[in-house]
């Protein structure tokens, strides 16, 4: 039976962001109202867009999200879901399907996805810094679209976005539309930056 703390070890949150704690002004009072709008809503296959400027706690608050998804799972009589949550760039999935491309890989790239798509909730940190390509596009598409068709998993992505609009067009269309209907586009420069 797995422990809130091997949960969150699996979960692989940033050691800077699993500690980190915002002021308790109004900025921040703010932040966490929207976290917690956020995490009444897990479990039910919303997919979030975090968009906003560097320093408006998106990842921060992606990192709650993972917190509240462990924590639940773990308070599970049977330790809940194996794989509650699972933080990753968008970069390492492409790397990681890249990898699949040489004769002595380990995993296929269906594999990959599939790795992809086992958390209930999926955060895909810096989605900004992707290759420019169709390809990374299509492959983002892809797992969330998965995710989505599966149900009750949670997907969250975050980007240095300025705006909704922004954001739909580094996305596309398909995870945008799911966005918009399931969890929404949250802004997270509202409140200003944190940092400095």
């Amino acid at each position: 039976m797995s422990t809130l703390g091997d949960y969150l070890r699996q979960a692989d949150i940033p050691p800077r962001h699993a500690a980190t704690v915002l002021a308790d002004d109004d900025r921040g009072q703010a932040w966490r109202d929207k976290a917690r709008c956020l995490i009444a809503r897990l479990g039910k296959g919303s997919i979030v867009c975090l968009h906003g400027s560097r320093g408006g706690g998106k990842t921060q608050m992606a990192v709650q999200l993972a917190k509240a998804m462990c924590r639940r799972e773990a308070q599970q009589p049977d330790g809940g879901h194996r794989f509650p949550a699972l933080y990753v760039r968008a970069m390492e999935i492409y790397m990681a399907i890249k990898a699949t491309y040489t004769r002595d890989a380990g995993e296929t790239e269906a594999e990959v996805v599939r790795r992809y798509c086992r958390p209930l909730l999926l955060i895909i940190d810096e989605a900004h810094e992707k290759p420019d390509s169709a390809w990374a596009m299509s492959l983002l598409t892809l797992i969330v679209d998965k995710r989505y068709a599966e149900g009750r998993k949670d997907t969250v992505i975050i980007a240095n976005a300025q705006t909704a609009q922004d954001m739909a067009a580094l996305v596309g269309p398909s995870i945008a539309s799911r966005a918009v209907e399931t969890g929404g586009m949250v802004d997270c420069g509202v409140w200003g930056s944190f940092r400095g």
